[in-house]
């Protein structure tokens, strides 16, 4: 961990060095989110309820999702760029480093800039939790399952990451396992096809991100054993992740010629 806090820090000083650039991606990427949150917003005014969540709930499940999001992108931004790796050979390079390949994707990709979306994302959650008057235990639930949430799309990322092993581009997947199922986080899962919710609750978990347990959290649905799946979910899917790279790394055998 000290290794990594030093490898984080030093990608931190080289960002900061663009003062003008660095303030502007946290204040775009927080205008980003807000956008996308303004057209659920707009929705709503057509159609007071989606599957019975007032606006209120729906930015629970928005405001964690884009929160879920943000942190991945934060941590993982030269990770998410993991094809490049692949097709280039850069890889290579990062083998001859003595210390595990994943810590070292992961510690020079954090980017601060994604900071506005995470922000913003737990603003949208914290209206939203203003405006259906939790109790403080409420409050507390929803700050876990942002960290459970983070962690699973974290996982998924990895993982996406991790079969450009095998596939060397991998653009086309993080599409289907990233970009569309945080936008379908969004919104109830009720109003899903039956098999679209199954591979949410299986392959992509990310019905275990916000939707479970705040349903349960707000009395749509299950009870304390369902706020806490989140726990075992992501401690589960991690670990996967982490199987899956260690699988990927053996088989790597460079690029061609």
């Amino acid at each position: 961990m000290s290794v990594l806090v030093r490898l984080v820090a030093g990608t931190l000083r080289g960002q900061r060095q663009y003062g003008v650039d660095f303030v502007g991606s946290i204040v775009l990427s927080a205008l980003v989110t807000a956008g996308e949150f303004g057209v659920v917003v707009i929705i709503l005014t057509r159609f007071p309820r989606i599957a019975g969540w007032s606006l209120p709930q729906l930015a629970l499940l928005f405001g964690l999702s884009a929160t879920a999001t943000s942190v991945y992108r934060t941590l993982t931004d030269e990770l998410h760029d993991f094809e490049r790796y692949m097709v280039n050979g850069e890889f290579d390079a990062i083998l001859l480093r003595p210390w595990p390949s994943l810590l070292v994707m992961l510690a020079r990709g954090v980017n601060l800039g994604k900071l506005g979306g995470l922000l913003e994302g737990l603003g949208i959650t914290a209206w939203g939790a203003a405006r259906l008057g939790l109790a403080p235990s409420g409050w507390g639930w929803l700050l876990l399952f942002s960290v459970t949430g983070s962690a699973l799309v974290l996982a998924i990322g990895i993982a996406t990451s991790a079969t450009a092993f095998w596939l060397e581009r991998i653009g086309e997947l993080q599409v289907f396992t990233l970009y569309a199922p945080s936008f379908a986080a969004e919104f109830p899962q009720s109003i899903y096809a039956g098999w679209l919710r199954a591979l949410f609750l299986s392959a992509i978990p990310i019905a275990f991100v916000n939707y479970l347990p705040v349903r349960a959290m707000l009395g749509h649905g299950g009870g304390i054993a369902t706020m806490l799946l989140p726990v075992p979910a992501a401690a589960i899917s991690l670990t996967l992740a982490a199987l899956l790279w260690s699988a990927g790394e053996r088989r790597y055998r460079s690029t061609g010629s």
